[in-house]
């Protein structure tokens, strides 16, 4: 049983975890920092990984878990992750993959689950250690592109630098007013959508909009209903004229970058519905690389990519989506779907608490980028690389505010019970 210290009485969000010391906060901006380093030993290993694990190790030893601690979401997932990996294994002994595949597979989903539950016991001792986590994470990313010298393009801004900036300005917006956040965020997304990386940018308005959401309670409440239609009007004219201004673009960089995604992604798809359907419950193993649905994928991107001048370019050895849902079923079967499942439906939960009934605050913009964000990798991103640590990140942010919501029902039965 995790002995948990008793949350202080009153506001949900305060509690005496809010003193956090120097050295707990030092080392998580540091894990977030080190996330970037890139180890190679059973596949991909990140060197803030193993910071984060002694990190949290050392953390419930000496402190216990934190009074923010959310023992029914915590214990959900923890189960969750365990039946996915299951889900591998079966998968991987039925299609009888190499020890290389498996392996690597076991290891990448191990490594997430270690991710994110050493991520949610350590941000229960306070929230603002996932702002410093946040922040190591962006500067460690934007240092290690530019330490490799990487020229400022646009394919490296939508590649290397776009994330971490976009974090950089998540994270200062949450020290001023939910108007002016919202403005910083949509001003980003805006640019962003601009410089080509559509998905990032969209996730960036949508952000504003939810921040916008929160303005009632402070200078928007203020504002003339005269004075909130025009800002409304004046947002809707920007987005048609954003929308307008990427469709009408012609540059051949452009055009060719966006050809290759969209066939590429929709192709992808279409063969992993077909394979999950074929097979519903059992996966193809880690990294799925079934010769049958390798050749029809070639014949969805060769009869999507008809009179199109299509790049091409190299294929993949497997079958994966760029849809961490659909690869989780394609890799593990119904038993790895379900986590993704399960943290789909979190995160619509934790966004509608945000909007009605969150109060806004230092995390509220990064709260809302990371779930928006989430949402959409479940979609359309694969679960590659330090996708895991974003997704790690998302359910610490989850936590927390599963954490308030649980606390808000206990101050409203105990002020009914007073009553």
């Amino acid at each position: 049983m995790i002995a948990r210290p008793r949350a202080m009485v009153g506001q949900p969000g305060r509690t005496a975890a809010d003193n956090l010391p120097a050295t707990l906060v030092a080392a998580i901006f540091l894990c977030g920092a080190l996330m970037s380093v890139r180890l190679v030993v059973i596949g991909d290993l990140f060197a803030g990984e193993m910071l984060l694990l002694a990190t949290a190790a050392a953390t419930i030893v000496l402190r216990g878990v934190g009074p923010r601690f959310a023992p029914l979401f915590f214990w959900a997932f923890t189960g969750a992750g365990m039946l996915m990996l299951l889900g591998y294994a079966i998968a991987d002994l039925v299609a009888v993959s190499s020890s290389a595949q498996y392996l690597r597979g076991w290891a990448r989903i191990a490594l997430f689950g270690l991710d994110f539950v050493a991520l949610m016991l350590l941000v229960s001792h306070g929230e603002r250690l996932l702002w410093w986590f946040a922040l190591g994470l962006a500067i460690g990313m934007l240092g290690v592109s530019l330490e490799s010298d990487l020229a400022f393009t646009l394919t490296n801004w939508k590649r290397e630098y776009a994330f971490p900036t976009g974090l950089l300005v998540t994270l200062l917006s949450g020290l001023v007013s939910p108007l002016m956040a919202g403005v910083a965020l949509g001003a980003f997304g805006g640019m962003t959508m601009m410089l080509d990386y559509r998905s990032l940018g969209g996730v960036y308005l949508l952000a504003a909009g939810v921040l916008g959401t929160r303005m009632k309670t402070s200078a928007w409440h203020r504002l003339g209903p005269l004075s909130r239609w025009s800002i409304v009007v004046s947002a809707m004219l920007v987005a048609v004229g954003l929308i307008a201004a990427l469709l009408t673009q012609s540059d051949e960089e452009f055009h060719q970058r966006r050809l290759q995604s969209n066939i590429g992604r929709v192709a992808g798809i279409v063969v992993a519905v077909e394979a999950i359907s074929d097979s519903p419950i059992l996966g193809y193993g880690s990294w799925a690389g079934d010769k049958r649905y390798m050749q029809m994928l070639r014949s969805e991107i060769a009869k999507a990519s008809a009179g199109k001048n299509f790049p091409g370019g190299r294929l993949s050895s497997s079958i994966l989506p760029h849809s961490q849902v659909l690869q989780a079923w394609i890799e593990g079967g119904i038993l790895a779907a379900a986590f993704f499942m399960l943290f789909g439906v979190s995160l619509l939960a934790g966004l509608r608490w945000l909007i009605l009934h969150h109060k806004a605050g230092l995390m509220t913009p990064l709260y809302a980028m990371v779930m928006l964000n989430a949402l959409w990798n479940i979609l359309f991103s694969p679960f590659l690389g330090l996708h895991r640590i974003h997704v790690a990140f998302a359910l610490a942010a989850l936590s927390l505010l599963a954490w308030e919501r649980r606390a808000a029902r206990r101050q409203l039965a105990l002020r009914a019970r007073g009553s």
